[in-house]
């Protein structure tokens, strides 16, 4: 999968943009159910082809992804995702369901794949990027601020997800999500 995803971006942006662990990490995303929300595709020889996949969230708003470079499968894989995702918000209650792919702005075959499906762009995101010519010295902290780190307990982890929750509120594809499942998330992650 993640070589699915890196080759694709690698033609598209000229970088994989992602790691093997953020691929393992979503697969082990406490909702997300490997045998019912993934669909990977194979070549008559056996290899890797394609892959599709519904992220849900805790609010019916899901975000999938699709990634082959055959247009007939990457319809059918969109779909499959597309008809997961529906089936989730109807079982969670949901008489509709917000569905969020992310397109890159270069990626003509993706970007006529979503909109064939009737997708249209929600927002736009910029990368920004700064090179270190060696290791970045943190700033010294202002007198009176303590700095503390999830390291220091569930109370100072907490905060930290409280501080995340209002600093996001209202902006676009962006959910609440309760502490425990942002928690159980974030310790299935390397780099939490």
């Amino acid at each position: 999968i993640f070589d699915l995803f890196a080759s694709h971006n690698l033609r598209v942006v000229g970088m994989a943009d992602l790691t093997l662990d953020d691929i393992v990490e979503e697969l082990a995303e406490p909702e997300f159910d490997l045998a019912h929300d993934g669909w990977l595709a194979h070549d008559e020889e056996g290899r890797p082809s394609g892959y599709a996949c519904v992220y849900r969230s805790s609010e019916p708003e899901h975000r999938i992804e699709v990634v082959t470079d055959d247009p007939a499968l990457a319809a059918w894989l969109r779909d499959q995702a597309v008809e997961r995702s529906r089936e989730i918000a109807r079982a969670d209650g949901h008489e509709a369901v917000t569905i969020d792919i992310g397109v890159y702005r270069a990626d003509e075959p993706q970007r006529a794949l979503v909109a064939d499906a009737g997708f249209s762009p929600g927002t736009t995101y910029h990368r920004m990027r700064i090179d270190h010519a060696g290791p970045a010295t943190p700033p010294a902290l202002p007198i009176g601020v303590v700095r503390r780190t999830g390291a220091d307990g569930l109370d100072v982890r907490r905060a930290g997800h409280a501080v995340i929750e209002a600093a996001f509120a209202g902006q676009f594809a962006i959910t609440t999500q309760p502490f425990e499942q942002w928690h159980a998330a974030r310790e299935g992650r390397t780099s939490f």
